[in-house]
């Protein structure tokens, strides 16, 4: 009987320890975020993943020139007050980023600030 007690308690432990890690991989995946490299810009974008410095997102847009924001902290906030200002060119559908050393979650209003900026081409 202690047996069989032992063995549902570890099954229903796995179970949770599974549910937490599906969640907070969910989570993290539709995480919306700016992520600042060493040398290769700034982009926004959806976290799929993260290593170390190794940062993979998804429909991700190079900021390339941005104002109506004074650093990227009220961007990843409030997004751009200036969208006609800004330079972002179109999506990539996926990009992995090097040498991340600054990864900031955006809010809502930036998500869609950011996402509203017109694709800028030269």
């Amino acid at each position: 009987m202690a047996m069989a007690v032992a063995m549902a308690g570890a099954m229903v432990w796995a179970v949770v320890t599974v549910n937490l890690f599906l969640l907070e991989r969910c989570f993290k995946m539709s995480n919306y975020v700016i992520v600042r490299t060493f040398s290769a810009g700034v982009f926004a974008g959806y976290l799929e993943s993260r290593s170390g410095r190794e940062v993979v997102l998804t429909n991700a847009r190079r900021l390339w020139y941005w104002a109506g924001a004074a650093s990227l902290s009220e961007m990843a906030m409030s997004g751009t007050k200036l969208p006609a200002e800004c330079k972002f060119p179109v999506a990539a559908d996926r990009v992995l980023l090097l040498e991340a050393i600054e990864i900031l979650d955006c809010t809502e209003a930036a998500k869609i600030s950011i996402e509203e900026v017109p694709v800028w081409t030269a």
